[in-house]
């Protein structure tokens, strides 16, 4: 995958959570509720962030990709049909896994990005 700044990005080691959004709505939510955590917040809780961009038309893509370059943190882009289709979901909710060391799910949950729980 690439992050909004059109670089390669793989998996940071240690890695305990990932946080994906589904929509462009809770996307935005996300991206705000970390912002505000500050850049490194991820980076910290052995998280990534993956964005679903996968469909959105050229004309959306004109405008967002500006914006999400001014986030302080990384976003993965799922830019590739099919890529998060087996990944569970909930509407207007980010779905994250827990991992343990070895980067096996442990669990999953959906956490609202507009509510002020930590969703790490």
């Amino acid at each position: 995958m690439q992050d909004q700044h059109e670089q390669a990005y793989s998996w940071p080691t240690p890695l305990r959570h990932v946080a994906v959004s589904f929509s462009m709505t809770v996307g935005k939510a996300a991206n705000g509720y970390f912002e505000a955590k500050g850049a490194d917040y991820l980076t910290k809780n052995d998280a990534v962030f993956v964005a679903n961009i996968y469909g959105m038309p050229a004309v959306g893509r004109f405008f967002a990709m500006p914006k999400m370059r001014k986030y302080p943190h990384r976003i993965m882009l799922a830019d590739a049909e099919n890529v998060l289709s087996d990944f569970p979901q909930q509407e207007e909710k980010v779905t994250v896994f827990d991992l343990d060391s070895k980067g096996q799910i442990q669990g999953i949950r959906y956490w609202d990005p507009k509510t002020a729980e930590n969703p790490f």
